[in-house]
C-alpha cells in the first residue's frame, strides 16, 4: 500500500507513468484505448491522501492534454425540480436514471430524505440507498456554523447543525467515503474525461449565473430576485478540453443541455457556503461521445474499475 512505499519511489512511480503518457501522446505510439487504460491508472491519485494538492492538480493539468480532446456522458437525462429545495434530489435521480437503477420520481426520493432542508450529505445517504458507488469531498465536516450570516441559511440552521452533524456521523459508521479536502476544476476534467465519473456539485447559482441567458430560461418561481448566496445543486456529466467547459445538467433550467467555463464553475463551487461539496459518482457502464483526432465516435464501454483499485500502487 502507499503507507508502505517510501515518498521517492511513489513520486518516481508517478512521473514513469507519465513519461509513458508523453511518449504516447508525442509519438502517436499509444491508440486511444491504450492511453485511456493508462491514463485511469493515475485517477487513484486524486482520492490518495498521501499526495499533496499541488501534486495532484500538476498531474490533472498534464492529463488534460493527454487524453482525448472532449468526451462527454451522453446518457444522463435532464430533470427539472419541482420546487424551490430540490434540486438537489433531481440531481440524484439523474444519476440513478443513468446506471438505470429504478426510484421513481422525485416525489418518491423526497420520502426517502425526510428533509426539505437537503444537504449534501442527505443527497450521499440518498446514493447509498440505492447502493451507488461514490465519493464525497467537503472541506468542512459538519454544519459551519459560520453561515448564519447568509440569509439562505439563517432560517434553518441552528435545527440542521444538530441533523446534519448526525447524518455526517451516521455516514461514516456506515462506510460512506467521505474525504475532507477540496478538489479543483482540473482534476474533475480529469475524472469526467475518463468516461467513468458523473458528478453531482454544490454551487452558488448565482455566481454560476456568469451564463448570460440564464435569467431567460430558468423557472422564474425557482430563479428568484435574491442577490446573496443561493446554494443549489447541479450534475457535471461531460467536459471539452477545446473550449475548457464542462457539460452540465441544471434542474432550475429548462434547457436539457448546458455548458459552463471551468472559470465559472470553479468561482460558483467555492463560494463561501458550499463547502466546496461535491459527490463524484462512479459510472459502471457508460455511453461517450468522444472526438479523438478530430473525429467523433460514439461507443459503449466498461472500464470495470472497482472502488478500491482508484488507490493504485505505482511499479
Amino acid at each position: 500500500m502507499y503507507g508502505e512505499r517510501k515518498p521517492a519511489v511513489r513520486y518516481r512511480g508517478v512521473l514513469r507513468l507519465l513519461l509513458v503518457l508523453g511518449k504516447g501522446k508525442i509519438f502517436g505510439a499509444l491508440k486511444f484505448s491504450r492511453s485511456l487504460k493508462y491514463a485511469l491508472k493515475i485517477f487513484g491519485i486524486v482520492f490518495n491522501p498521501h499526495f499533496n494538492d499541488s501534486l495532484r492538480r500538476n498531474i490533472a493539468l498534464v492529463m488534460m492534454k493527454l487524453i482525448p480532446e472532449a468526451i462527454l456522458v451522453s446518457r444522463v437525462p435532464h430533470i427539472q425540480q419541482l420546487s424551490t429545495w430540490d434540486c438537489g434530489l433531481a440531481c440524484v435521480l439523474m444519476v440513478l436514471k443513468t446506471l438505470g437503477i429504478d426510484c421513481g420520481d422525485i416525489p418518491c426520493l423526497e420520502k426517502l430524505c425526510c428533509t426539505t432542508s437537503v444537504w449534501t450529505v442527505d443527497l450521499a445517504h440518498l446514493l447509498h440507498k440505492f447502493s451507488v458507488k461514490f465519493f464525497f469531498l467537503t472541506v468542512t465536516l459538519g454544519a459551519n456554523p459560520n453561515y448564519a450570516v447568509e440569509s439562505f441559511y439563517q432560517d434553518n440552521l441552528p435545527d440542521d447543525i444538530r441533523r446534519v452533524n448526525g447524518q455526517f456521523q451516521v455516514a461514516l459508521e456506515n462506510g460512506i467515503n467521505i474525504q475532507c479536502r477540496s478538489i479543483g476544476g482540473e482534476e474533475i476534467s480529469v475524472l469526467i474525461l475518463s468516461g467513468k465519473f458523473v458528478a453531482v456539485a454544490l454551487v452558488d447559482k448565482h455566481k454560476l449565473s456568469c451564463r448570460p441567458w440564464l435569467e431567460e430560461i430558468c423557472l422564474p418561481e425557482i430563479y428568484g430576485g435574491t442577490s446573496g448566496y443561493t446554494g443549489h445543486f447541479v450534475v457535471i456529466c461531460g467536459y471539452d478540453a477545446d473550449t475548457n467547459e464542462f457539460e452540465i445538467r441544471d434542474p432550475a433550467s429548462s434547457r436539457k443541455y448546458e455548458r459552463v467555463s471551468l472559470e465559472c464553475l470553479e468561482e460558483a463551487r467555492k463560494s463561501f457556503g458550499t463547502d466546496e461539496d461535491i459527490l463524484l459518482s462512479i459510472q459502471w457502464i457508460t455511453k461517450v461521445e468522444v472526438n479523438f483526432n478530430n473525429t467523433q465516435r460514439t461507443f459503449v464501454m466498461d472500464l470495470n474499475l472497482e472502488p478500491s483499485k482508484l488507490s493504485v500502487i505505482m511499479q
